[in-house]
């Protein structure tokens, strides 16, 4: 029963096998009758060119290479193509609408280097400024002179904390009145405020036991044309009045260069409390002046 199974499996196997290749034998002989190609995938008939299936892929691309331009041209470039700035690959015989755009990226390339220019140039610019800065060391210096008693620390820090806001508001208030030849010197106070208040606002406290070396101080600070401002307390046995003050920062409506640095006279001061605030200035022009004075 096996055995008669098996044999005719086999039986059909081998028809179909037969038939199969009778039917491939038939084709080709029809090709070879009719000239049609029977083996092809019908890009023929979806209107694609095929090359026939006996040729070879290198013979196909030489021939179809071999075609003068004509059989095989370009897309043509609709109107929207035509306003950008695509190129491609191809020969350019002259200017074309392209070659604006190409200009205006120029342009844009150049103003983004001279922006960048000008932003190093601004960097370098505030690092020279700050280097200046530090060179320059601004401070504040507070000299406070206790006359013959021994005031109170409260009148000493309060007389100090005078001297030197009344200082600073005259960096900040510049009147119209003033002349022409004192706007240079408050330009300078101005530029100095700006830089050490950049800079901390450094602020030293020092002592003047002598009324002789504190007039000196004030001598030397209106020679070299030092902002000041003097503040002081008078003793309780002096005027009903018992605080004033006089200050050098161009608040005056009709400030000049002379009376700008003019120091008051220290008679009207009297024998209390004086407390004298110079600067913002540079070290090296404070030194001198209070550099040998010791630290209140």
């Amino acid at each position: 029963m096996d055995d008669s199974l098996s044999t005719n499996l086999n039986v059909s196997i081998m028809g179909l096998i037969c038939g199969a290749v009778f039917v491939i034998a038939l084709l080709h002989l029809l090709k070879a009758v009719s000239g049609k190609d029977y083996f092809s995938r019908g890009d023929t008939a979806a209107g694609k060119p095929a090359h026939s299936s006996n040729m070879s892929y290198r013979s196909y691309r030489e021939s179809f290479l071999n075609q003068p331009l004509d059989a095989h041209p370009y897309p043509k470039q609709d109107e929207s193509s035509k306003a950008g700035c695509d190129s491609h690959l191809r020969d350019r015989k002259g200017p074309t609408d392209n070659d604006d755009c190409l200009e205006s990226s120029d342009t844009s390339i150049e103003s983004s280097q001279e922006s960048d220019t000008s932003s190093w140039t601004t960097g370098e610019e505030e690092e020279s400024e700050s280097m200046r800065m530090e060179e320059l060391n601004l401070k504040m210096i507070l000299v406070v002179h206790q006359g013959p008693g021994k005031p109170l620390a409260s009148e000493v820090a309060r007389l100090a904390v005078t001297a030197a806001v009344g200082l600073v508001e005259k960096f900040l208030v510049r009147e119209d009145g003033a002349s022409q030849d004192a706007a240079p010197v408050m330009d300078e106070w101005l530029l100095w405020y700006k830089w050490w208040n950049r800079l901390g606002c450094g602020k030293i406290v020092v002592k003047c036991p002598q009324r002789d070396v504190l007039d000196g101080v004030l001598s030397a600070a209106e020679a070299d044309g030092l902002p000041f401002y003097v503040t002081w307390q008078q003793a309780p046995s002096q005027l009903p009045s018992r605080q004033g003050h006089r200050t050098c920062g161009g608040c005056a409506a009709t400030a000049t260069v002379n009376n700008l640095k003019k120091a008051p006279e220290m008679g009207e001061v009297g024998e209390g409390v004086v407390v004298v605030a110079l600067g913002p200035s540079p070290s090296s022009r404070l030194s001198p002046i209070t550099g040998h004075l010791k630290l209140y």
